[in-house]
């Protein structure tokens, strides 16, 4: 019990109890398993486990660096680690929709990839290979709904299928996600 009261209350990140923590001390690699997959982090800091107490103690070798960012490296440390935590135990879903006069959404495999076939209001068609990890259902011909439990992949193929047709301000046609309002400017009047 006296190396408890060498740490920090602030350096001590607690540990979900749906998720399985390793630790292997030579390659100093942390893998987290939880309900929903694996993941594993290379690590530059050492790591001191309390098994019992379901909690991650950090114990980095920073010591040629100047208190203000350590302690800004193990906040950043942290935050990362509780993201982590709950995209393992949590999935992420965004839906799109598309707001315009004819605009079309169908979904079709080619050699096991989901490709997607927009009709945007151009005079072609728009082709959208979907990455293998994410999960894609199209609910109607004017809604989309995607899944992934990594948030920043999910926010960044959302994003990307949004730049097909970003919403014009005047009529407010294009892809929008679900909750998404859009303030529309005044048109010139005709007197």
């Amino acid at each position: 019990m006296e190396k408890m009261s060498i740490f920090s209350k602030r350096l001590r990140i607690k540990v979900p109890s749906n998720i399985v923590v390793l630790y292997n001390q030579k390659k100093n690699h942390l893998t987290l398993i939880g309900p929903l997959g694996v993941k594993t982090i290379v690590l530059t800091l050492k790591l001191f486990f309390m098994s019992n107490a379901s909690s991650i103690y950090m114990i980095g070798l920073l010591s040629k660096i100047s208190k203000k960012y350590r302690k800004s490296f193990y906040k950043s440390f942290q935050a990362q680690l509780t993201q982590i935590f709950l995209e393992l135990s949590v999935k992420y879903y965004k839906t799109l929709k598309l707001f315009g006069v004819g605009f079309r959404v169908h979904s079709f495999m080619v050699n096991k990839a989901t490709v997607l076939q927009f009709k945007l209001g151009y005079s072609h068609f728009i082709y959208y290979k979907v990455p293998q990890d994410i999960f894609l259902t199209v609910l109607k011909e004017t809604k989309l709904f995607v899944t992934n439990m990594c948030l920043k992949k999910l926010t960044q193929i959302s994003a990307n299928i949004k730049s097909l047709k970003i919403p014009e301000i005047y009529k407010g046609k294009g892809i929008l996600y679900h909750n998404e309002k859009i303030i529309l400017k005044k048109g010139k009047k005709v007197v």
